[in-house]
């Protein structure tokens, strides 16, 4: 009897998002499993940043684990940033095959750089706003040499200071969880005219990540000549995320960048219906702002960071699941605390039907933005003969939940169908297809689907205003 075994290369299993990163110069050991593969085989592993660019490491078997080593880049190119790593996979040769790309971080020693659009110099003794790249990957902090301390996670970085002379701004310290360093740049700052009298304002603040409740301490610096009686106010604008501070008398104004986070609330939403083998698109949603590469997991122990997370910003993973499966998501920790999550997502797998179809967009004749009442255009791709089949278009809650079928113009393509006019505005529709024909699966829009609401308006009477 001849067996044939499939070939395969996986790693596993998968480590927590929440767990702490990998630090370069160390040989990492994980567990692996290789179907098909010989003594000749050999190893490595291709890491991917955020920017796709790649990254290769040597790689060898021990037994049924694989050892990784990385290597210390020490370059402190800007183009180089073992920082920006966001995940990898195994590769082998003889033959030639590679694991699933999973979630994975490592820290190189952190270094920091000017950022090409930050300020060098003032005309006269004022505010510099002074910005920074960190490298080697966070989170970061930041010591300077008056004892102050920034922490944050992302690379960008940025810091005011007031000068009234040619000044050297050298930080004290930067570390991450693997690395601290002393060894930074001295970045010169330079005012034009010294001398300069004229009249400004600053504020200061150490900058990082602050939670919604926590208190902040501005400092406030003058320089010029200032008439006696000047009203000077200090305020936070919430609509435009700045504290500025104000000197009336002077139309004078400075502004500073703050940014308040929250503890996250997410949603996970995309049931569907697969065959097996077939990939799934499964969405995240932020419903409010909170720290930026805020990690988290899904039930099965996958792991996956939000990179932007803004109000109503949705992320996007890919799932192919060999048995139906409902995924939920587990709270996340974050800066400002646990966070909530709610909903799920039930991929229902079902064996493979004669016929299938792909929906491939939703368009609206002449306009590029689909609105309430609007017939749209649903466009499809069938496999089989498609000879007397008739069609009904579904549309999902504003959620991307809740499936309600639309009225369908013609059963037949191309296939058109009326939102109804009561839809509200938003960006995270889901369109669905099925048929009178039993041998046809139903389709569900890999993408999401925006809509849009048309003003109204009520004309008003003199004896409306009575």
């Amino acid at each position: 009897m001849n067996v044939t075994v499939k070939q395969s290369l996986f790693l596993g299993p998968l480590y927590p998002a929440t767990q702490k990163p990998f630090c370069a110069g160390q040989t990492i050991r994980l567990p692996f499993i290789a179907n098909g593969v010989t003594p000749q085989t050999t190893y490595t592993v291709e890491a991917f940043t955020a920017d796709n660019q790649k990254y290769i490491f040597q790689a060898h078997a021990v037994g049924d684990s694989i050892d990784i080593s990385i290597l210390r880049d020490g370059s402190r190119d800007p183009k180089r940033n073992y920082g920006m790593i966001t995940s990898f996979r195994l590769v082998s040769t003889n033959p030639v095959m590679r694991s699933p790309n999973t979630y994975f971080r490592v820290q190189d020693e952190p270094f920091m750089v000017w950022a090409e659009n930050s300020a060098r110099s003032v005309p006269f003794p004022s505010a510099i706003r002074m910005d920074y790249l960190l490298q080697g990957g966070g989170p970061y902090e930041l010591e300077f040499i008056n004892g102050s301390r920034w922490k944050g996670d992302y690379p960008n970085f940025w810091h005011y200071q007031f000068i009234k002379k040619d000044t050297i701004f050298k930080a004290a310290a930067l570390s991450n969880y693997c690395f601290r360093t002393t060894d930074l740049p001295a970045f010169p700052l330079k005012v034009e005219k010294p001398a300069d009298q004229t009249p400004s304002v600053f504020l200061a603040f150490d900058s990082g990540d602050y939670c919604m409740g926590d208190s902040l301490e501005v400092e406030a610096f003058f320089n010029g000549k200032f008439d006696a009686g000047n009203v000077f106010t200090l305020a936070y604008a919430k609509d435009v995320l700045t504290i500025f501070a104000t000197v009336e008398s002077l139309d004078l104004e400075q502004r500073i960048p703050f940014y308040s986070y929250q503890v996250p609330e997410m949603t996970l939403f995309g049931s569907n219906t697969i065959w097996p083998g077939q990939a799934v698109k499964l969405f995240v949603r932020a419903n409010n702002t909170f720290t930026p590469n805020t990690a988290f997991e899904l039930s099965d122990g996958s792991a996956y960071v939000f990179a932007s997370p803004s109000e109503g910003a949705i992320m996007e993973i890919e799932k192919k699941p060999a048995a139906t499966t409902t995924y939920t998501l587990k709270a996340p920790q974050s800066a400002c605390g646990t966070g909530k999550v709610t909903g799920s997502a039930t991929i229902t797998v079902e064996p493979r039907k004669e016929k299938s179809l792909t929906i491939w967009s939703v368009e609206t004749a002449g306009k590029q933005t689909t609105c309430n009442s609007d017939t749209v255009t649903v466009n499809f791709t069938r496999d089989g003969d498609p000879t007397g089949t008739l069609y009904t278009v579904w549309l999902s809650d504003s959620l991307g939940e809740n499936f309600k079928a639309l009225t369908t113009l013609n059963g037949f393509p191309p296939v058109r169908a009326v939102v109804p006019a009561d839809t509200k505005a938003g960006t995270s529709y889901r369109i669905r297809m099925t048929s009178d024909d039993p041998a046809l699966q139903t389709a569900t829009m890999e993408k999401l689907f925006g809509i849009g609401e048309y003003a109204t308006a009520r004309v008003v009477t003199p004896r409306d205003l009575l």
